[in-house]
């Protein structure tokens, strides 16, 4: 189990906090050049958002210390949709993930969400001091008597992508009909 520590960064231009978790040391192989915001803290965080969001729900957490569990679907059955925006090369194409289009994947989320909930209340973590945060996700309040309900309302509040999209695209002979490029890339 890691234990992390919750820092706010001073201000970006005025704009906005923004939150980054404390990674401990010996976790190194965490660290990422995405992971190495500028400013007040080093290489040792990983940024978690800028949003009066997080302010809410990690807010009473500053500078103390906390565990996560987190339930993550590793085989989606939800399929999105890459299409391009327009003619121009340079034009980021327009990606449509469509998160929990695929009602198991929400039922493996909460399911596992239901497990994190199971282990913060285990006696072994109650008698270390672990205690379940007791902020509420922005419109979940109410829901929040009810497991399955706010699960669902609390995974639609906070879905990351934990994968790099990526593709390919076949080089080959131009006459080849399943090759998209020529080893030109034209």
């Amino acid at each position: 189990m890691t234990l992390y520590t919750l820092r706010k960064s001073q201000t970006n231009n005025g704009l906005a906090k923004r939150y980054y978790l404390k990674i401990p040391q010996r976790h190194s192989r965490m660290r990422s050049r995405e992971s190495k915001p500028r400013g007040t803290f080093g290489a040792d965080c990983i940024a978690l958002g800028t949003t009066k969001y997080f302010e809410a729900i990690y807010g009473p957490y500053e500078e103390k210390p906390f565990y996560w569990c987190c339930s993550v679907d590793l085989h989606p059955k939800s399929r999105g949709d890459v299409t391009l925006r327009s003619s121009n090369p340079y034009d980021p194409p327009i990606i449509d993930p469509k998160y929990f289009s695929h009602p198991e994947d929400m039922e493996n989320i909460v399911a596992g969400l239901k497990k994190c909930k199971e282990f913060g209340e285990s006696e072994p973590l109650k008698n270390i001091g672990s205690k379940l945060f007791t902020t509420v996700y922005p419109g979940c309040e109410d829901v929040v008597d009810d497991d399955d309900k706010y699960f669902r309302c609390m995974a639609r509040s906070i879905v990351v992508t934990l994968n790099h999209q990526t593709g390919t695209a076949k080089m080959g002979n131009p006459r080849d009909p399943t090759t998209v490029v020529d080893p030109k890339l034209r």
